[in-house]
């Protein structure tokens, strides 16, 4: 199996998906379908519906380095990555990104967000902000590629001027 069967029925039932997936190419209809079938195909690869809550070390949801937050003004999830209490070197990169993908599945599935807010907040961070280039492209790359039409805006909080 190359797809989850759950995203075969989201393209096949969901206007809503396939709407966003058409305009995020700007109606490339062949190219919609490529980046559908890598899309899907992606999720399969990082196993994003077998990431639970019971999978992810508590000390993940103690330390409030990712984590949800209501929602803005127009009405998008808010997701923060609190740089204060995250750096580079804090776990396996592997499981950052599955915490990250964790509370972005939920707030689309369980919260249905049309739109994610990311608030990169770098207040009391100091310079390591920057430490972590390679996570910081990861998020960018899961809203261009992986979340068609998803990402509502990105603000940036409190940044040090040294970057």
């Amino acid at each position: 199996d190359v797809y989850y069967e759950d995203d075969v029925k989201k393209i096949r039932e969901s206007d809503d998906f396939c709407r966003k997936m058409i305009a995020h190419v700007r109606g490339d209809m062949a190219l919609a379908h490529k980046v559908a079938a890598y899309s899907l195909r992606w999720r399969k690869y990082v196993k994003i519906a077998e990431i639970k809550e019971e999978g992810i070390p508590k000390a993940f949801f103690e330390q409030k380095a990712i984590y949800p937050y209501n929602k803005d003004k127009l009405g998008c999830h808010v997701l923060v990555l609190q740089n204060k209490n995250y750096t580079k070197n804090m776990a396996d990169a592997t499981q950052v990104k599955q915490v990250f993908l964790y509370f972005l599945e939920k707030l689309y599935n369980e919260h249905g967000a049309k739109k994610v807010t990311m608030l990169l907040d770098c207040a009391d961070a100091g310079s390591h902000v920057i430490s972590d280039i390679d996570f910081t492209k990861f998020i960018f790359n899961v809203f261009l590629k992986r979340y068609p039409m998803g990402l509502g805006y990105v603000i940036v909080y409190d940044m040090p001027w040294l970057v």
